[in-house]
């Protein structure tokens, strides 16, 4: 509740808001703003067939630049999140006031009552209404079972290890779509029964050591090898952030929320005043790898990983649709199915870039 109530406090845009709460019996109850338009998770489904202008590019940078700039607040506060996940990603489609409207909204990190400062002994997983333990299980760092065992606090770079699982989907998604990011998730479960490794998780262990998954480090180089993330475009600079400063094993190597936050604000920066360091000037998409497109060998496995998807859905706002705005500038849709154009003036960002 304390936490709940300086989170408040710190008005930030990108963070949920605490409206009121109350008891009932030996239940507290919290009641917070209502997401229109669902959660990260179901905006990828909704926006999937959306072509990917540069100015719908530009406005999902600065959406991930604004949940970065959260995190980077609330690790400030010496608070860490513990559970960011695309379902604890929350699409406000009225823009806040005070911001340039966008028709597109806002994306709010949620889910912020299962924070804790550093320092609070770990209790074990949260069981909140927009938390499945399936879903956060995907997510979790390689450190967290052991925390729970040992009863170990939580270090706030947890939370970069989660930020780093969602923004390499976040990629994946841009690229080739919301098929790819569940055959993405398909291919991390392990075709034997592991006991030792969660399905879905980023990470594996093999041999007593915990490695990256190697299905991740396949899906990076995959996603490198696509000529919109070649050296020197904002996704190239994305996807090395990932791999060499938040997806690490070791938790100390990992980077710390204010130096991410620079760099993501570099990044958005270039973005804005260069737009074919977007995706390297290319209009015609290459076709989606193999890698992440389905195969009748990876069909169960798929079916087994949505359940983890799908099962937090319900309780994470309703699916209303996004607005659109006229057409943009060119760009390209991740499916031969093209959905109306979607385009925006640029987000103007509330940190000076």
């Amino acid at each position: 509740m304390e936490n709940l109530e300086h989170i408040r406090d710190l008005g930030h845009p990108h963070l949920i808001k605490l409206l009121a709460s109350y008891e009932k019996g030996s239940l507290r109850c919290f009641i917070f703003p209502w997401a229109e338009g669902g959660n990260l998770w179901q905006f990828w489904k909704k926006m999937d067939s959306s072509p990917r202008t540069s100015d719908f590019i530009l406005w999902l940078l600065g959406q991930v630049f604004g949940l970065i700039d959260a995190i980077r607040v609330l690790h400030e506060k010496n608070i860490r999140h513990g559970d960011v996940k695309p379902q604890n990603i929350l699409h406000f489609t009225d823009q806040p006031l005070g911001e340039k409207p966008s028709g597109r909204g806002t994306l709010v990190l949620a889910d912020v009552g299962v924070s804790k400062s550093h320092g609070d002994k770990t209790t074990g997983l949260r069981h909140a209404a927009t938390n499945t333990e399936e879903v956060t299980i995907l997510y979790e760092a390689p450190e967290a079972e052991y925390d729970r065992i040992n009863g170990q606090p939580r270090s706030r770079r947890y939370d970069m290890w989660s930020t780093g699982c969602m923004l390499l989907e976040f990629i994946v998604w841009l690229l080739y779509g919301f098929g790819a990011v569940e055959i993405f998730r398909s291919r991390r479960i392990s075709s034997k029964d592991d006991p030792t490794t969660a399905p879905g998780n980023f990470f594996k262990q093999e041999g007593g050591q915990v490695k990256i998954h190697s299905m991740v480090k396949r899906a990076i180089k995959r996603l490198r090898s696509d000529p919109r993330c070649k050296e020197g475009t904002a996704l190239a600079e994305l996807l090395n952030l990932i791999e060499k400063r938040l997806l690490l094993i070791d938790p100390k190597k990992r980077a710390k929320a204010p130096e991410l936050h620079d760099k993501l604000k570099e990044i958005v920066k270039k973005a804005r005043e260069d737009p074919s360091y977007l995706w390297n000037g290319v209009d015609t998409p290459p076709e989606i790898p193999k890698f992440f497109v389905r195969s009748t060998s990876n069909g169960d496995r798929a079916q087994k990983i949505r359940k983890y998807s799908d099962s937090s859905e319900a309780s994470s706002g309703s699916s209303g649709s996004a607005s659109s705005g006229s057409s943009g500038s060119s760009g390209w849709a991740p499916h031969s199915t093209g959905g109306s154009s979607d385009s925006m003036d640029s987000l103007q960002s509330r940190d000076g870039i």
